[in-house]
């Protein structure tokens, strides 16, 4: 892993995406004050956000257009 390229992996249930959003927007907080305590940026830019399943558990979830967005900050991450 480099200072440029890291991956958060999360896994839950269908019935638990919104407190898996929840838990990773905290995590990147996390990793956004370690990497400026290192004088480091993190580029939203380069932020992604991929959801995987089954198809079916993928396009029950993806009904419910809130729980596809990761908010960090005043950018939101759509997801791949």
């Amino acid at each position: 892993m480099f200072a440029d390229d890291a991956q958060l992996h999360v896994h839950c249930g269908r019935e638990n995406t919104a407190l898996t959003i929840v838990r990773l927007e905290y995590c990147i907080m996390d990793v956004n004050y370690w990497m400026s305590a290192n004088r480091l940026k993190a580029n939203r830019d380069k932020t992604g956000l991929i959801w995987t399943g089954t198809k079916y558990s993928v396009s029950v979830t993806a009904q419910n257009v809130s729980f596809q967005r990761l908010r960090l900050g005043a950018d939101v991450i759509l997801p791949s």
